[in-house]
């Protein structure tokens, strides 16, 4: 064996491990997806089904793109709505997603184009 060789595999033998990167541990019911998932407003009515999320340059997700209208998948059409507008039930039993708006004032937004064109963003009134 050579001794550029020999001497490498020896360092190799004494090099200290890297270090994992810190972890997370989250239990069932902490976390979850969001994607697929349908959405009702405030009666409990089913509006529509996130298909995507936007973020903003930092990571923070900012629009989620749903599937509205339509009958088993035929006739959606996309809308972008404010991620603000959207809230979370705490309920792990019934994980809700709740959007502000009405089925009416969604189903009324703009089609979603994709975000190569500008991106016209729904969301609940903001009080003066």
């Amino acid at each position: 064996m050579r001794p550029c060789i020999a001497a490498s595999l020896a360092f190799a033998a004494f090099a200290v491990p890297t270090p994992l990167p810190a972890q997370t541990v989250f239990q069932p019911g902490q976390v979850g997806s969001v994607l697929g998932r349908m959405v009702v407003d405030t009666s409990g009515s089913d509006i529509g089904r996130i298909v995507d999320i936007l973020v903003d340059p930092d990571g923070r997700p900012r629009v989620a793109i749903m599937d509205v209208g339509g009958f088993m998948g035929i006739g959606t059409r996309r809308v972008a709505v404010a991620w603000r507008s959207l809230r979370f039930s705490h309920d792990i039993a019934d994980p809700r997603i709740i959007e502000e708006m009405t089925m009416d004032e969604v189903a009324a937004a703009p089609e979603y184009r994709g975000t190569d064109v500008p991106v016209r963003v729904l969301g609940p009134a903001t009080p003066k």
